[in-house]
């Protein structure tokens, strides 16, 4: 297999976007397989597609050139009804020449690159279930979180103030407008700091055309409460989050694409050994029920109710952290993680 040529459609412009080094290169670095960026011009023995690279050629990629591994790292072929913004991504994405052919539909893309697919990787049991119709190769793969390093949380004791630790794209920041009151409401009570981990300055837009601060969006969405802003990198970000009692992960459940997401982040706090609150998600719940940890929101007074009982209850946040870590570790450690892809390969390639 070493000896493979095998060509990878990157997410962003070279290979440093997360999802790139956590997912199949992480795998293919590991194996000791030798990588290049695709080219769809080219023929390869293994082309592996990201949803983020120009979907538009890779689903006319010749069979003759080669076999094809989509990788789904979120929900979009499971939840096509995106409203407006949705409609317009297939046009906007070609406009921009982020797609070479015009598609007026970004999920029948989707769907015609899975029917092109020798094999599908995606995050969710919802996705696999709407790719099997169309190809029926898929499997199921969460990130390698390996890059973050052996930090874990020791210290659970209850300090003065609440510190809560938030992380991920700084245009989903305003996923925690939705529990601002919640916050607000325990803030009263006890004094409380948010302490949010992500990029300085996010991209607006549909496109992502231009940037703005993200601590001007993260005093809009959450006035009143104290926050601190630090800017994500590899070697400080699980410093910071481990120092911290808890984290929070509130989704925009009503949004189908966001309903729909992976437990990814979820399983990163775990292994760092930090407790969690999400809010009530296919995926958080099934990860919530397999580790044995209540700690879903449905509504924002449940937010409340569930900040205020963890922030004063030690043993509960140690207990809740140590079942998350032991879940993580069991169901999505490195040499599972290593094993799922393997069988990827061994599925398409023989």
């Amino acid at each position: 297999m070493e000896r493979l040529r095998i060509g990878y459609a990157t997410y962003g412009s070279d290979f440093s976007r997360p999802a790139d080094r956590r997912r199949f290169c992480y795998y293919a670095a590991k194996r000791g397989l030798q990588i290049e960026r695709a080219d769809p011009s080219r023929s390869y023995d293994l082309v592996v597609v990201t949803e983020k690279s120009d979907l538009s050629v890779w689903a006319r990629y010749p069979r003759s050139r080669g076999k094809l591994v989509a990788d789904f790292a979120n929900a979009y072929l499971a939840a096509p009804s995106e409203g407006l913004r949705g409609r317009l991504r297939g046009p906007a994405k070609f406009v921009t020449r982020q797609w070479r052919h015009l598609h007026l539909s970004h999920h029948e893309l989707l769907v015609d690159l899975c029917r092109r697919a020798d094999g599908i990787v995606c995050t969710t049991q919802e996705v696999r279930e709407a790719a099997l119709p169309l190809c029926p190769n898929v499997h199921i793969i969460l990130d390698f979180h390996v890059e973050l390093g052996g930090v874990r949380k020791v210290v659970y004791g209850v300090r003065d103030t609440a510190h809560l630790a938030w992380e991920g794209e700084g245009c989903n920041v305003r996923m925690l407008e939705a529990i601002g009151p919640a916050l607000a409401a325990v803030a009263k009570r006890r004094a409380l700091a948010l302490h949010v981990v992500t990029d300085l300055m996010y991209p607006m837009g549909l496109i992502n055309v231009g940037l703005r601060p993200t601590k001007q969006l993260l005093d809009r969405v959450l006035p009143g409460v104290t926050t601190f802003l630090y800017q994500w990198n590899v070697a400080m970000a699980p410093h910071i989050l481990t120092a911290c009692d808890m984290a929070i992960i509130p989704i925009e459940v009503g949004n189908p694409l966001w309903l729909g997401k992976c437990e990814n982040k979820l399983i990163l706090f775990w292994r760092l050994g930090i407790p969690v609150l999400t809010s009530e998600t296919p995926a958080y719940g099934r990860a919530m029920a397999g580790a044995g940890v209540e700690m879903t929101c449905r509504a924002p007074e449940e937010w409340q109710d569930k900040l205020q009982r963890y922030i004063c209850d030690e043993a509960a946040r140690r207990d809740a952290a140590e079942w998350g870590r032991r879940y993580a570790e069991a169901q999505h450690g490195e040499a599972q993680l290593m094993a799922r892809w393997e069988r990827v390969l061994e599925s398409v390639l023989g």
